[in-house]
């Protein structure tokens, strides 16, 4: 038991080590990302939430009325509100209290924390599960996925509900020989609900998962030490303390609870179609293609963290084939690990329902592969499996070769690993800050992603990398057409001190310069630039390998004085229309 014990403060420590590497690595490689139109709706949400605590902390009663709590909260409803209260919460302490960190990264950091916790979880789960070895490989695998690395930074909720999942399914493992992770599993899934609304959809897998180990495999992990439990308090808390947790969060759904709850959950039954590109088509209606998901995961997620997680799945499932199968396919029995059948049951229902789920034709697919990111802490937990495997064999090799010399086992495992990782970690350095552009080798890069007609990008955070060329070159208080980017995410820009304030939001009559950023469903918006500034030749283009993703064009010639001579008026158009649409919902 005193073993036991230590193992796991061992655990724990390596496990926060390891966050504690990635959340710094996070915070120094923040600025050079771009702000994504989501991010920018997010900053005046958690601003105005804000607000309201400051209210609460002075005067705690007029906080708690109803006209109070419409009156800030009814922005963004579209989404709970934990992580919003905790990016303005970030914001006062860490900019405007402290000053520590500058606005957009006080912003950003409780994004950070979320993908640091989820490191950390991963890292006791695998090591619970296939020992430290699987534990170190399944978190380097998973922080050096570069869509994983990109979405870390942002002021977000897809990496936070991502963590919010592994920590809800992980607590439910627990809970079958633990009462007290029953009870806490029900705490966990009320905060992932808080999160996101795909904290909905896991239910189902916790169900199926428990039915069919009640039916077959509780006998196996009984007779193993492994689970005890048969009464789902899992469940039961999460029938209760869930839905408490939720509500509890959210003062906007204090009043008028049904009609607010149904308001909720209503945007999302009827989730416009926002458009995708995948194989020169615009999807942008049902039916949507099947294969979106499992494709864009072949082709974004790094080719060696794919092949390790294909063999840690085979080894795992030839361990629970039966052993005339075992025979029949001249298969040697699987070892066994601390996994247990049950396990294996679960990792793998966690790792493929979001990808079914995504995958149905009903449901729209944009946003590249966000919307099933919480499968990929079970993918690396799998390339973890497979390292193990991997290092095992290593370790025998050199056992064989110099029986003599020990320390050459755990070298040659450290090679390994090195060897292993070198080019998940090239792909995400390579693609940083661009990730949402870059593609694996398999699509042949972001140039053979091009010619396939991939989505190129979204979200708009390409126009960080034009900002200086605005800077530079821009006459003073000139209008700008921002294209694709939101307008809260242009005045963090200025905010941060990146982009000059002098430089005003336009559209693309009478702005100085105007930039597109090339996506398949915006090349009308090009057209229409060509033909407004009597050019199709850009100034500047922000490139990676070679493909365009922002091009930035000025008016050319006559069209250039016409411009300045009506700069005044266009501008006094500009200002009331910025007037009556800067806080659009982010449905709009």
């Amino acid at each position: 038991m005193r073993e036991r014990l230590k193992g796991r403060w061992v655990d724990h420590v390596s496990g926060l080590v390891i966050a504690a590497v990635y959340v710094s690595v996070l915070l120094a490689t923040a600025k050079p990302i771009g702000f994504t139109r989501d991010e920018g709706f997010y900053f005046d949400a958690a601003e105005d939430y804000l607000h309201w605590f400051e209210l609460l902390w002075d005067r705690p009663a007029e906080a708690l009325t109803k006209a109070a709590v419409s009156h800030y909260w009814n922005y963004n409803t579209e989404h709970p509100a934990l992580m919003k209260e905790l990016f303005g919460l970030s914001h006062k302490l860490f900019n405007q209290k402290l000053q520590w960190l500058d606005p957009s990264t006080s912003f950003r950091l409780p994004g950070m924390l979320m993908a640091g916790l989820g490191l950390y979880l991963l890292f006791l789960l695998a090591s619970e599960l296939a020992g430290r070895r699987a534990a170190w490989a399944a978190t380097a695998f998973m922080a050096l996925m570069p869509q994983i690395f990109f979405h870390s930074h942002l002021t977000c909720f897809d990496l936070p509900i991502t963590t919010m999942i592994l920590a809800t399914t992980y607590a439910y493992w627990k809970s079958l020989r633990s009462v007290t992770w029953g009870v806490l599993t029900g705490v966990i899934w009320g905060l992932a609900l808080a999160t996101k609304l795909n904290a909905m959809f896991l239910p189902p897998v916790l169900v199926l998962h428990y039915l069919v180990w009640i039916i077959w495999g509780r006998k196996e992990d009984r007779g193993s030490g492994r689970c005890v439990k048969v009464l789902p308090w899992a469940f039961v808390s999460m029938a209760t303390l869930g839905p408490a947790v939720f509500f509890a969060h959210w003062p906007w759904i204090w009043w008028d609870t049904a009609r607010r709850l149904g308001s909720y959950i209503g945007f999302h039954e009827s989730h416009p179609f926002y458009t995708a590109a995948y194989f020169g088509e615009t999807i942008f209606r049902a039916p949507t293609p099947v294969s979106f998901p499992t494709v864009m995961t072949l082709i974004t997620v790094p080719g060696v963290t794919l092949l390790l997680a294909l063999a840690g799945g085979v080894l795992r499932l030839r361990s629970r084939l039966p052993g005339p199968m075992e025979r029949l396919l001249r298969l040697e029995p699987g070892t066994k690990t601390g996994l247990g059948w049950s396990g294996d049951l679960l990792m793998a229902l966690a790792f493929f329902w979001p990808i079914v789920l995504l995958s149905l034709p009903s449901i729209p697919k944009f946003g590249g592969t966000k919307h099933w990111m919480p499968s990929m802490p079970f993918l690396a937990l799998y390339a973890g499996f497979g390292f193990k495997a991997a290092s095992d064999a290593m370790a025998e090799i050199a056992r064989g070769l110099a029986p003599a010399r020990p320390l050459l086992r755990p070298v040659s495992v450290v090679l390994l690993f090195i060897v292993l990782a070198a080019t998940p970690f090239w792909e995400t350095v390579q693609s940083h800050p661009y990730a949402l552009s870059y593609y694996t080798p398999l699509a042949g890069g972001t140039p053979g992603a091009a010619d396939l007609g991939m989505c190129r990008q979204y979200w708009a955070s390409t126009t960080v990398g034009v900002v200086p060329w605005l800077d530079e070159h821009m006459p003073p208080r000139s209008n700008v057409f921002f294209h694709d980017t939101a307008y809260p995410s242009f005045r963090m820009y200025q905010k941060d001190g990146a982009l000059r304030k002098d430089i005003l939001w336009g559209g693309i009559a009478g702005s100085r310069a105007a930039m597109v950023h090339h996506e398949h469903q915006k090349s009308e918006d090009e057209y229409d630039i060509w033909t407004a500034f009597g050019t199709a030749t850009p100034s500047t283009v922000l490139t990676l390998a070679g493909v365009p993703l922002v091009s930035v064009f000025e008016p050319n010639g006559p069209y250039r004085s016409y411009w300045a001579r009506h700069a005044a008026e266009v501008k006094k158009a500009e200002a009331a229309l910025r007037a009556s649409t800067e806080r659009l919902p982010d449905s709009w």
